[in-house]
Parts: C-alpha cells; sequence; structure tokens
C-alpha cells in the first residue's frame, strides 16, 4: 500500500511541476516586436507577437502605430495559429499602408494614423507597391524585411481572386 502511495504521489508532484512549468513559460516568454517606418512618414508600423499557448506557437497579434517612440494607438489582428505568420506591406495611392495576411488585410492611412480591417473578400484589389514583410525564421525571429532585403513572396492560402476555388477544387 505504501508504494502505490508513494507512487501516485510522486506522479501528482511530477504533473504538477509540468503544468507550472507551462505556465510560467507562457506568462514568461517575452512578446516579439517588428517594426519599420514608411518612406517620408514619422509613423512607426509594428506589428507584435505574444504566445497565447504554452507550448504549441501560437500567438495573439497586435498592430500598434507610434511616433517619436510613443504608442499612439494599437489594433489587434487575426491571431497567428499557424499558417498566417507572413505579413506583406504595400504602399496605396494617398499614403495609405495595406497589411495583408492569410486571412485579412488592414489599411492604415498614414495623415490620419486610422487603421481599418479590410474582410477577406477584397483579395482582388490590387496591392499597391511592395514595401516588405513581416516574417519569422528560426535564425532571426520575428522582424521586418524591406522590399530591399527580399522580394513579395505569395502568402501560401491566400486567395488572390474570386476564381481560386474553381482552381483548387
Amino acid at each position: 500500500m505504501r508504494a502505490w502511495m508513494r507512487t501516485r504521489l510522486n506522479k501528482m508532484i511530477i504533473g504538477g511541476v509540468i503544468l507550472a512549468s507551462f505556465d510560467l513559460s507562457c506568462g514568461k516568454t517575452p512578446p516579439e516586436k517588428a517594426m519599420f517606418m514608411p518612406s517620408g512618414s514619422q509613423l512607426t508600423i509594428a506589428i507584435e507577437r505574444r504566445p497565447m499557448h504554452p507550448f504549441l506557437t501560437e500567438y495573439h497579434r497586435i498592430l500598434i502605430l507610434s511616433s517619436e517612440e510613443k504608442e499612439i494607438s494599437h489594433w489587434s489582428l487575426f491571431p497567428d495559429t499557424g499558417g498566417t505568420v507572413l505579413v506583406n506591406a504595400f504602399m496605396l495611392p494617398g499614403r495609405v499602408v495595406r497589411l495583408v495576411d492569410r486571412l485579412e488585410s488592414y489599411e492604415i492611412v498614414l495623415n490620419s494614423q486610422a487603421v481599418a480591417q479590410k474582410t477577406s473578400e477584397i483579395q482582388h484589389e490590387s496591392q499597391g507597391v511592395f514595401l516588405g514583410a513581416f516574417d519569422f525564421s528560426k535564425k532571426e525571429g520575428w522582424r521586418f524585411l524591406s522590399s530591399d532585403e527580399r522580394k513579395q513572396m505569395i502568402i501560401p492560402g491566400r486567395m488572390l481572386d474570386g476564381n481560386d476555388k474553381k482552381r483548387s477544387g
């Protein structure tokens, strides 16, 4: 009877240590932030990723607009639950920056510092001039790569026009 109780107690202790370490690792993992400043603007556009799970690679994503290192506003983006890590950035006419991920797009009007979320139905519109991309690599982590550093990458799973369903089916 004692050996059985000791074994059960050891399993409970090990389980508690594992759960505590998961809880601590999720809460202690620092957010990752990548940013860029569009040419001719004093506005910095950043996307911060915060872990939302102790061991899965799932992240809350927050779009942060700042000027002179002071946060002006922030906006919750669609979470990265796998496959939504790449975010391309484009300059549109009227000093509008469009951020496009696998599921959504977001437009930032630089002059008014306003952010608008666009539905996935707008994917057929011209994307504008490619500025760069927010992306993750195991070697360099979460960062922004300008168009000088890397060419535009197609976002896997992103529909580009209304005919994609027909082509994939």
